[in-house]
Order: C-alpha cells, then sequence, then structure tokens
C-alpha cells in the first residue's frame, strides 16, 4: 500500500499543471499520454525484476547493499565506472524532480496570501519557508516512516481531484476553444517532457521496493496505482479538455473562479505538494549519501 501511495502523491502536480499540454497538442497528447504510461510502468517492472535477480544472484551484496540499490544493480551490469554514473544521474535527477514541488507549493501560498489576506510575500521567500518546515521530515530513516504523510498526502490527492473536477464543470466557459487538430513540434516536445518527467517513478521505486514484505508484487502495485492516478486524472482532463480546450491556463487553477472552493483546493494542494517534494526530497538524501560514499 506504501508503492500506491507514493505513486498517487506524484499526482497533484500532475493535475495542476500537466493538464495544460492537452489543450496544445489535442487528441495527440492523450495518445502520447498513454504510450508513456505504459512505457512507464513495463520499465518499472523490470527495474524491480532485476533486483530480484540480484537477490538470487548475489544474495549477500543485496542485503549490504539492499539501501542502495541501483548502484549496485549499475556495478553488476557496467562496473565502477557505470556505478558512478548512474549515481551521480539519480541524485541529479531526484534533486529536479523536488524542485517543480517546491515551486508549486510557493506560488500556491503566495496567490492564496495574497488573495485572502493581502500579503504580497514574494514566493522567493515562500520556498525558504518551505524549505525550513520540511527539513525536519528528512531526518527519518526510510520512505516507510514517512507513511503516514504519504496516507495524508494520498488523501490530499483524492480530496483535490473532487473540488477540481466540480470547479471546472462550475465554471465552465460559454464558448468552447477547440484545440489544434496537428500539434506543433514544440507542442508535441513539452508534451512529452511533461508526462515523462512527471510520472518518471524510477528513482524511488527500489527504494520502495525494498520496504515491501513480498518484492515479488511489486508489478500488482505498480498496475493499481497507475490505474487509480489515471482514472482520477482521467476525469479532470476530460472536463478539461471538452469544457475548455485552449482556454485552459497553464496552471489550471487559475481557471476557476474565487471562493471557498478554490481557497480550501489552493490549501490543500500546498499540503500536498511540499509532502510529495519532501519523499523527493527524502530520496536525494540517499543519493547524496550515496556520492559521498564513493567521492
Amino acid at each position: 500500500m506504501l508503492i500506491n501511495t507514493l505513486i498517487c502523491n506524484q499526482s497533484i502536480y500532475v493535475q495542476c499543471k500537466l493538464l495544460y499540454v492537452f489543450p496544445i497538442t489535442g487528441w495527440f497528447g492523450f495518445i502520447l499520454f498513454g504510450v508513456l504510461v505504459v512505457v512507464q510502468v513495463y520499465t518499472a517492472i523490470l527495474l524491480g525484476r532485476s533486483w530480484l535477480i540480484m537477490e538470487v544472484f548475489w544474495p549477500r551484496e543485496a542485503i549490504i547493499q539492499c539501501r542502495y540499490p541501483y548502484p549496485a544493480l549499475a556495478e553488476k551490469a557496467g562496473g565502477i565506472i557505470l556505478k558512478r554514473v548512474v549515481t551521480v544521474m539519480l541524485d541529479a535527477a531526484i534533486f529536479g524532480a523536488a524542485v517543480p514541488f517546491m515551486l508549486l507549493a510557493s506560488e500556491t501560498l503566495q496567490e492564496l496570501m495574497d488573495w485572502l489576506a493581502g500579503l504580497n510575500f514574494s514566493f522567493c521567500y515562500w520556498l525558504l519557508i518551505t524549505t525550513v518546515v520540511l527539513t525536519p521530515l528528512l531526518w527519518l530513516g526510510t520512505p516507510k516512516d514517512l507513511g503516514v504523510v504519504t496516507w495524508l498526502g494520498a488523501g490530499s490527492m483524492v480530496t483535490v481531484s473532487v473540488l477540481t473536477f466540480t470547479g471546472l464543470i462550475l465554471d465552465a466557459p460559454q464558448t468552447f476553444t477547440p484545440p489544434p487538430s496537428v500539434p506543433t513540434f514544440t507542442a508535441a516536445a513539452y508534451c512529452f517532457g511533461a508526462v515523462a518527467f512527471q510520472f518518471d517513478i524510477h528513482p524511488m521505486i527500489l527504494t520502495v521496493q525494498m520496504d515491501m514484505q513480498q518484492k515479488q508484487r511489486l508489478p500488482l502495485a505498480l498496475i493499481i496505482a497507475f490505474i487509480i492516478v489515471i482514472t482520477l486524472f482521467g476525469g479532470i482532463s476530460c472536463v478539461a479538455f471538452f469544457l475548455f480546450g485552449s482556454s485552459i491556463k497553464t496552471n489550471i487553477l487559475n481557471n476557476l473562479s474565487h471562493g471557498p472552493l478554490l481557497y480550501f483546493n489552493m490549501v490543500v494542494v500546498s499540503m500536498q505538494v511540499s509532502s510529495s517534494s519532501d519523499m523527493e526530497q527524502k530520496q536525494h538524501s540517499y543519493c547524496a549519501q550515496i556520492t559521498a560514499s564513493y567521492t
């Protein structure tokens, strides 16, 4: 269940920012989205199976390096050089993945405080504040120690999905601006990058698998988690695509009218993306330890 909640936690940023790719790509965006999700799930399953092979043929090393699975697999596949390359790449990827969550949380807090209290406080300062607040959570051991955070994040994800879905229906425009039938190369590239980036679970999948009691059930957990995410994301995507068309803004929350529904939605979004960012940074802290051990 932990892996399900961890993957579902990625969905808030997707719902707020990724919906913009469909109005600029049309039906091509949905097709590309489906293909990339299948590839992500399949390759994640292969990654999990690779570690099971590691446990069969090198059981002692698997036990010793269970908290450093990626470098361990890389060393068996390509030697010490590939081990260090994978470590640095993983470190950079996870750090970069956490940045959008922190920026979205800071931007949402800035807009919320400006609308509710008239406080024009730069999101740069909110970025520092959220970082200071979330840092103590990084001192915990592994992602399983953040079980409460992940469950709260999953609940927030469902709440935001329902609120956003309701808000989009209530604020649907009178006129419909159809999306382009043939996307430009720039739009297609943006769609590919956004989907591949936001649904990339590879940097955390092995770390989470280490905490599973039945590691061989990773494929089932992945499939269930993605079904949940796609169901929630798909409903909002269809409403946004068919009711708003090209009028969807980069942040879908900006399409909702000001009121209690939007404000509560923004509060939940801020809390959820902050917890998701903390999970990303938790993975980053592991990678930093690995990098330090090889330098």
